[in-house]
């Protein structure tokens, strides 16, 4: 084709030289965007969740082991390593939403039951043998 246009060697040379640096310069920048995506959403993992974003991500990783069977496990897994999302932000956010209701609870402490435990979630608090005999006093108004 040079010969056609009737270039010299040198000027041929430019071109070439020329192409070949932009051609590897636009092949290699679609791979430099997503690695620089990919860096920015784990720094945004660190920033949402701070020093829990370990711990998130164990819980999703648990979630997805106690909810999913073993072949649909790997497989979710290995699509969100292949797609990248599992280090997308948001992403991370909803899976750890979606698991809270697979993991398993935490462990109750040592020291006899919860002064909470017998209550009635939303329930008032209960007045004292007090109060609830005498409300008219002004010492056990609220």
């Amino acid at each position: 084709m040079f010969k056609e246009l009737n270039l010299p060697q040198e000027s041929a040379q430019k071109l070439v030289d020329y192409y070949s640096a932009n051609l590897l310069k636009t092949a290699e920048a679609p791979y430099k965007a997503w690695a620089d995506t990919q860096k920015e959403w784990i720094g945004e993992i660190h920033d949402r969740f701070g020093s829990k974003a370990d711990a998130t991500r164990n819980d999703i990783n648990s979630a997805i082991t106690n909810a999913l069977p073993p072949s649909l496990a790997r497989a979710f897994r290995t699509a969100l390593d292949i797609t990248g999302s599992g280090s997308n932000p948001d992403i991370i956010e909803a899976l750890s939403i979606f698991a809270r209701p697979h993991l398993e609870g935490k462990p109750v402490p040592a020291g006899g039951q919860s002064p909470q435990a017998n209550k009635t979630p939303g329930a008032p608090e209960r007045p004292s043998l007090a109060d609830a005999m005498y409300p008219h006093l002004a010492q056990n108004r609220g």
